[in-house]
């Protein structure tokens, strides 16, 4: 848990690196910025709208296997692949939500293929 921390949704004027799955969140496009102090470090952590989806739907996996702490703290920044990969071996084959967890982690896979290609134009728009 931080000590402390803001979020807030802005709309890129430059390019920046989504923290999660690593593609370009390109001039336009509306992100997710949470700046914070974590164990008495400052970080900021940039998110595409298509990972915090997919957070989102982790968190309320979380919550359906009943896995959030009392504080409600299911998610750690720079994980969500592998923490997706976990949830969604918790769920039998045949329920949607093992399947909408396994969807989320394909589309980070080709965002991060396309971030591979792609270098961000910009001096200082890396995360």
């Amino acid at each position: 848990m931080p000590a402390f921390s803001t979020t807030v949704h802005r709309v890129a004027r430059k390019q920046h690196r989504c923290c999660e799955c690593m593609d370009i969140i390109e001039p336009g496009d509306v992100y997710e910025r949470v700046h914070g102090c974590w164990d008495g470090q400052f970080l900021t952590f940039k998110t595409c709208l298509h990972c915090e989806t997919a957070r989102d739907d982790l968190i309320q996996a979380h919550k359906d296997l009943e896995w959030v702490g009392d504080d409600g703290a299911a998610f750690m920044f720079q994980r969500l692949e592998e923490q997706l990969t976990d949830a969604a071996a918790e769920f039998r084959s045949g329920l949607g939500r093992k399947f909408q967890l396994l969807r989320h982690l394909v589309g980070m896979d080709r965002r991060r293929e396309h971030g591979r290609s792609v270098s961000i134009t910009q001096t200082g728009g890396a995360i």
